[in-house]
């Protein structure tokens, strides 16, 4: 595809801003603050399931001869069948109402989606841990699949928002910002994973959820300050 590229002007000078028009992109980037930093959050709980969620299965769940980390597996090949179905859900319902779901309300269903996986992953600890013996491995396969929809509503909804609504020329900064939430949430959930050892799995599993409720609760009023700032 090299012959499609663009003409690359090679040495030329980088236009200079302006300082109101530095000032205007230190707003776009306070404006996409507050939806990134609640992101962090997403990726601490949603990178659980290759922690703590291991550990689970292997001391608490039926695994039916698979071993523990196997039903990772489940979480790629379930981006790659729903995100067709996702794509034309999407479409279908702004063709419908004759306006299009906006990112910030997808991303909350994502965050009420993780809200809900926490809890099935709660209840199943406290089932295991209450009647002694292991409960079937279909609890963490329902997880996987409610916290991947939950992924196709924040994580790509968000990536896509972040490269949309950005202006031109910060178009690469703020898709890099997005994705540096992905890293500090990679070390959030390694703290919070140190938790685990020491509790009931279910008050683990369900201080997340609870976590997430107030997240969620957060989201929603900075996603509508988002909206109206940007729309």
């Amino acid at each position: 595809g090299k012959r499609h590229y663009p003409t690359e002007q090679v040495g030329s000078q980088r236009p200079v801003r302006t300082p109101s028009e530095k000032a205007k992109d230190r707003k776009v980037l306070t404006s996409f603050a507050g939806i990134f930093t609640l992101l962090v959050f997403f990726w601490a709980i949603f990178d659980q399931a290759s922690s703590t969620w291991v550990y689970f299965a292997r001391d608490y769940l039926e695994l039916y001869g698979m071993a523990p980390d196997m039903l990772q597996g489940l979480n790629p090949i379930l981006v790659v069948a729903l995100t067709p179905l996702f794509a034309n859900v999407w479409s279908w319902w702004g063709k419908r109402r004759n306006r299009e779901f906006s990112a910030t309300n997808k991303m909350m269903i994502g965050f009420i989606l993780v809200i809900t996986c926490m809890v099935t992953m709660g209840v199943a600890g406290w089932m295991a841990v209450s009647s002694g013996v292991k409960v079937s491995g279909i609890w963490e396969m329902a997880a996987y699949v409610i916290i991947t929809v939950a992924e196709l509503c924040i994580s790509v909804v968000g990536l896509e928002m972040a490269y949309d609504k950005a202006p031109k020329h910060m178009k690469s900064t703020i898709t890099a910002v997005f994705l540096f939430t992905v890293f500090v949430g990679n070390f959030l959930a390694g703290a919070m994973s140190a938790v685990y050892p020491h509790v009931n799995p279910g008050n683990y599993f369900m201080g997340l959820a609870a976590l997430m409720v107030v997240v969620a609760v957060i989201f929603r009023k900075v996603g509508k300050r988002f909206d109206a700032v940007n729309t």
